[in-house]
């Protein structure tokens, strides 16, 4: 029986702001990276996570570190945040050369995604998906939290998750925004390889959240062998 793993990246919007490097620290050991959400206050309401404060910490967090470019004009400062970020997720409306800040990315070493709004149609960028090695999926709208998932998202991955195996593309579909216990079987369910949780991860036992999504994967496997054994 296979069952897929479920890539975990710890949204740090979430994490203890005042005590930033311990909150993160004791989460490294049980996700896979931390995904930093990186706000300007233009694209987005919020003002959140320069590149000092990633560098503060990244030295006591041995895990990859994620930037979510929710900024306008992002070109002009992936250089400063390349040294600590091992993944830069875009929104290509905002940058001024979609194609040429992958590029620059690459070129440093690092990978790089494309981000979906939400309501935004993913095929309007289906010829990236073979050159991206994340597509993030927004369940709510960016720069908030505390709000439910929008359930179109789960069809969006589903089709993604279609598209992106009929071509055997390398890239993780990643959902973020609105993981909450309820919504984390569907979205397992209409494949996602990686997950952002926020106050689900940050809120509860770290172990114990480990656990339940580790059980959720079983569940689900065992649900869809049935399901084939049966037609």
């Amino acid at each position: 029986m296979s069952v897929r793993q479920v890539h975990v990246s710890a949204s740090a919007w979430s994490a203890d702001l005042g005590a930033l490097r311990a909150s993160l620290a004791a989460a490294a050991p049980h996700c896979d990276s931390i995904h930093f959400d990186i706000m300007d206050n233009h694209f987005v309401p919020e003002l959140l996570f320069g590149p000092d404060i990633l560098a503060t910490v990244k030295p006591h967090v041995p895990v990859p570190f994620q930037a979510h470019m929710m900024i306008e004009n992002p070109e002009r400062c992936v250089a400063r945040y390349a040294p600590v970020v091992d993944t830069f997720l875009f929104h290509p409306a905002t940058c001024a050369d979609w194609s040429g800040i992958k590029q620059k990315v690459r070129g440093l070493g690092r990978s790089v995604g494309l981000a979906l709004l939400l309501g935004e149609d993913w095929r309007a960028y289906r010829d990236d998906l073979a050159d991206v090695d994340v597509v993030l999926v927004m369940g709510t709208d960016v720069g908030i939290k505390g709000v439910d998932i929008n359930t179109d998202a789960y069809a969006v991955i589903s089709e993604l998750r279609e598209h992106i195996d009929a071509h055997d593309y390398a890239c993780l579909i990643q959902a973020d925004g609105g993981i909450r216990r309820h919504t984390l079987p569907r979205l397992i369910a209409a494949g996602v390889d990686a997950i952002t949780p926020g106050s689900l991860f940050f809120g509860s036992d770290f172990g114990t959240f480990r656990s339940r999504l580790r059980e959720t994967q079983r569940e689900l496997a065992v649900l869809r062998a049935e399901s084939h054994e049966e037609v």
